[in-house]
């Protein structure tokens, strides 16, 4: 069985919702998953600046690719990171390691196009969208991405730092009212489907939407199933 080497602490929720969706799988199967975590220590005014005031997200490259080369001394045979917004520097972990690193973004848009999805809202950090992580790797598949309006956006990025700030459980039943109104306004504008494009957003319950973390869960399951893995 491979081993898995998670990049953790991006935020916290998500990194433990994903390790807890890990072993949820393998209950009841013959052995627990090999699964290696590295959390990294984040300034509390990094993601502050990140999130709020669209700081430079430049400091994290060393951290990361550090977190990547240690876990793969570690016994790690292939990476994740379960941060949309931190994907900036997926191709500087892939360079500075010698096993396979997944990309949840590229995973999330790749199901869009299975789906048929040819229009989809996004909803993410400002970071992601400036980025344009989505949109380069959207277009390649002639998907159009539609974004929240200013104010909607400036209001999702406040919960995302919360969300990040205080690491609730992603598991809810009760959708956040603010969730609610960006997701309805995405599908009057055309939305097909939502894609859920911060992996410390809530889950929002009876609403169509593709989530990457799950995605990531889920490709993540197949490796750590397989015997051996090509880079």
């Amino acid at each position: 069985m491979n081993t898995i080497g998670i990049i953790g602490g991006t935020g916290p929720s998500a990194t433990a919702q994903f390790y807890l969706d890990l072993q949820r799988h393998f209950t009841g199967t013959k052995y627990r998953p090999n699964i290696l975590i590295n959390s990294i220590s984040v300034p509390h005014i990094l993601e502050h600046g990140i999130l709020l005031n669209g700081a430079s997200v430049d400091p994290y490259k060393d951290i990361l690719v550090n977190a990547a080369i240690n876990l793969e001394k570690s016994g790690a045979t292939f990476l994740v990171l379960p941060c949309n917004t931190l994907s900036y520097f997926i191709d500087d972990i892939k360079r500075a390691v010698n096993i396979p690193v997944l990309n949840i973004i590229n995973l999330a848009i790749k199901a869009l196009a299975h789906s048929q999805i040819t229009k989809a809202g996004l909803l993410a950090t400002s970071q992601t969208l400036n980025y344009g992580l989505y949109t380069k790797a959207a277009r390649s598949y002639d998907i159009e991405l539609i974004l929240p309006n200013s104010r909607h956006q400036h209001d999702l990025d406040k919960l995302i730092l919360a969300q990040v700030s205080h690491a609730p459980t992603l598991a809810t039943t009760k959708t956040p009212e603010l969730l609610i109104k960006i997701t309805k306004d995405l599908a009057q504008h055309g939305a097909q489907n939502i894609v859920l494009g911060c992996t410390d957003l809530p889950r929002p319950a009876n609403l169509p939407l593709i989530d990457p973390l799950l995605l990531l869960t889920q490709e993540s399951i197949k490796l750590l199933s397989q015997q051996s893995l090509k880079v």
